[in-house]
């Protein structure tokens, strides 16, 4: 395992989300969450909404996120509905960059 990839993780665990890597698989994570209690998971899922939230204000502002980039995050920002697979694969990996562009 890199260990940027080590640091990242620690990092989500010091925000208290589950740590997920770049090949995040949404089984990992639920595997994760079901090991915590039902308040813990409620609150991981929170803090991870805000870090998505975060993330979106950082693409906002066309902060750390690369302009080709810009129109994929739009598809995965769309509200009102349910997000596909997709949106939710984009999100994971804004999330995970907002954690590995620390280091840098």
């Amino acid at each position: 395992m890199d260990p940027k990839d080590i640091l990242s993780r620690i990092r989500m665990l010091e925000a208290g989300i589950v740590p997920y890597g770049v090949e995040a698989e949404l089984k990992d994570i639920e595997r994760g969450l079901s090991s915590l209690p039902k308040k813990d998971q409620r609150t991981a899922k929170r803090k991870f909404r805000k870090l998505w939230r975060k993330a979106a204000k950082m693409v906002d502002k066309k902060q750390r996120i690369p302009d080709d980039e810009w129109s994929t995050f739009a598809q995965a920002s769309a509200s009102g509905s349910e997000p596909t697979s997709f949106n939710r694969t984009i999100r994971k990996r804004l999330v995970r960059r907002h954690f590995s562009k620390k280091e840098d």
